[in-house]
């Protein structure tokens, strides 16, 4: 089976490539990721002028399909699931493992998000839509304090970072700043919603999707958002991820299931906008129960490179998983193996990210690490003339430790961080957070999910 992954710049197309090399039904694979590391494994897709096939370019995939004999297609990318590739893909008549470009406003479109978690009932924060900057000021007003900040969502994606803490009204200027036409009276380019902020701890949740039927991911991650330590800072589009999070169980992973994703495939089915691929559902657990912040059409990165390698490849495979979703059969699918272990992953940044990152930054350390201390995947790295491995992203490396012999949490973190102590940028130490698992490990986090298991 000849296979391509459309997904340009993230360590999320690495993972993906891995598991379909692992795959005895993959032929070839091809990959928009231009990563030299990425590279080893896969293809990279070139379309027909001899350049580097571009994920947002809908006919040229297409067209690079068909040329190309492939069989499969993965699209894992906002970017191109918003220009329509799946689309174009499906109408060459070549299987897709992606949701449709109306599918996948479940993600591409927040406003849309928003209206349809009121529309089935889910828990969520309170929220208004503002169509102008004086709409949202005079919302904020009143209500954003330090104490009870508002956090603004831009409609369209902003790759993780459209989202900002809402304290008082000069946290909001600089927010909608960037989508501010200031020369036609402060009018802005695109919606904005500003939601009322929520106290708890965050979770994701994964299922496999086709139409009306899913299947979750046995286990919650923790992803952590921010740059700095804390849960400070800017917003990231991800810095480490954990999993499974501590005291959720199976059990409780198909109760939240019903309540989040179930309403969620229904109702896009519905309306005509059937899903197929990965829905990623982020949570909150409150004091008052779990609430839905986000759903995203693709799965996570940086949780990805944490569930690749949970995944029991044994009994287990990506490709077929992938194939029966695209093809309306995942129903018919024997149940989905996954090993029994704690996995990480860490995210080494360049200087700078994410606000004004260095690009060109060199990598050593990367050949002290193999597979049996740690995987890592890659966010686009290169490697110059002289064989040296150089920073051409903001995120630049995701270094992840899976335990498959029983060590805990715990350990595996320890492990982890580790292994990437031995990854340096210029010299240095990257941009990475030294305090990821730390609030899941926490007697808080226990609690929380211990008084609130009977709302799931």
């Amino acid at each position: 089976m000849n296979v391509l992954i459309v997904d340009t710049t993230s360590a999320r197309a690495h993972a993906e490539a891995w598991l379909a090399n692992e795959s005895p039904h993959t032929n070839r694979l091809w990959t928009t990721q231009r990563s030299d590391l990425v590279q080893n494994i896969a293809d990279l897709a070139i379309d027909k002028s001899g350049e580097h096939l571009l994920h947002t370019d809908p006919e040229g995939v297409a067209e690079f399909a068909r040329n190309n004999n492939i069989d499969l297609a993965i699209v894992s990318q906002e970017d191109a699931l918003l220009a329509g590739t799946s689309d174009a893909l499906t109408e060459y008549g070549i299987a897709v493992f992606g949701p449709s470009q109306k599918a996948a406003e479940v993600e591409t479109s927040k406003v849309f998000s928003k209206e349809l978690m009121v529309k089935t009932g889910q828990p969520t924060a309170d929220f208004v839509v503002c169509k102008t900057y004086d709409e949202a000021i005079k919302y904020a007003t009143p209500r954003a304090t330090f104490e009870n900040p508002l956090y603004s969502k831009r409609d369209r994606p902003a790759r993780g970072k459209g989202v900002d803490k809402i304290t008082c009204l000069d946290d909001l200027h600089k927010a909608l700043m960037p989508i501010t036409d200031i020369e036609n009276d402060f009018s802005l380019t695109q919606r904005v919603i500003l939601e009322k902020g929520l106290v708890g701890f965050e979770i994701g949740l994964h299922a496999w999707v086709n139409g009306r039927d899913y299947v979750m991911y046995p286990f919650a991650m923790v992803d952590h958002k921010t740059v700095d330590e804390n849960d400070e800072g800017s917003m990231t589009g991800g810095m480490g991820v954990v999993a499974p999070a501590p005291g959720i169980a199976v059990d409780d992973i198909e109760k939240l299931g019903r309540q989040f994703v179930a309403p969620t495939i229904n109702e896009l089915y519905e309306s005509g906008r059937s899903f197929t691929g990965v829905l990623y559902s982020g949570l909150i657990l409150t004091a008052e129960g779990p609430m839905k912040l986000e759903d995203n059409a693709r799965p996570g990165d940086p949780e990805t490179q944490v569930w690749a390698p949970l995944l029991d490849t044994d009994k287990s495979d990506f490709i077929e998983i992938a194939l029966a979703c695209s093809q309306d059969r995942l129903s018919e699918l024997p149940e989905i193996h996954w090993r029994k272990a704690a996995s990480t992953c860490l995210i080494l940044a360049a200087r700078g990210y994410p606000d004004a990152t260095e690009a060109g930054q060199v990598i050593t350390g990367l050949k002290d690490i193999d597979d049996n201390l740690a995987r890592v995947f890659d966010y686009g790295t290169r490697i110059d003339e002289e064989g040296n491995y150089i920073a051409n992203a903001g995120r630049s490396l995701s270094v992840g430790r899976t335990a498959y012999k029983g060590e805990s949490l715990e350990v595996v973190l320890e492990e982890n961080y580790e292994a990437a102590s031995r990854i340096k940028f210029d010299g240095e130490r990257p941009v990475m957070r030294g305090d990821v698992g730390k609030k899941v490990l926490s007697t808080e986090f226990k609690q929380r999910v211990k008084d609130t298991r009977h709302l799931f």
